[in-house]
């Protein structure tokens, strides 16, 4: 009787604290999110998808179309909507201790540094994929033909 008395407390001491380290990893997660600036960081990598897809639309309607596509994404997909579901992704893919190691990395100069040049580093990926695919795109266009039959 007395094994089972010491299960059940284990379980009932870890039903307590399971929320409670829940809770302190996601905050954790807030944390870094805020040290990693990525509401900013969000807005510039939606501008460059924009930017990256509004290449193939005629110059006249290129504005409108730039405008409407950053509505939407403030819309739909706005730094306030996704901030708590991010962070959870986060607690979920990084112990609380490994949380508050990349915050500590993104609050010192060289983090700082990381995350002011992000934007424009991913824009120059970017860049580079879209030389790669014209550079290419009869040959991905001919095999999608011969593939589809389109």
């Amino acid at each position: 009787m007395s094994g089972l008395f010491v299960l059940l407390s284990a379980f009932a001491v870890q039903a307590q604290t399971t929320p409670a380290a829940k809770s302190s990893r996601l905050k954790a997660a807030e944390d870094l999110i805020t040290a990693s600036n990525l509401e900013s960081q969000m807005s510039s990598m939606y501008a460059n998808i924009v930017g990256a897809a509004s290449a193939q639309i005629a110059e006249d309607k290129k504005a409108k179309f730039k405008t409407v596509m950053l509505n939407f994404l403030s819309k739909y997909m706005s730094f306030a909507d996704l901030k708590q579901e991010m962070a959870r992704i986060y607690a979920e893919e990084f112990t609380e201790a490994e949380l508050k190691e990349i915050t500590r990395f993104y609050l010192t100069p060289v983090g700082k540094k990381t995350i002011e040049k992000l934007p424009a580093l991913q824009q120059k990926g970017i860049e580079i994929a879209q030389q790669k695919l014209q550079a290419h795109l009869p040959e991905l266009q001919q095999t999608m033909q011969a593939e589809l039959g389109n």
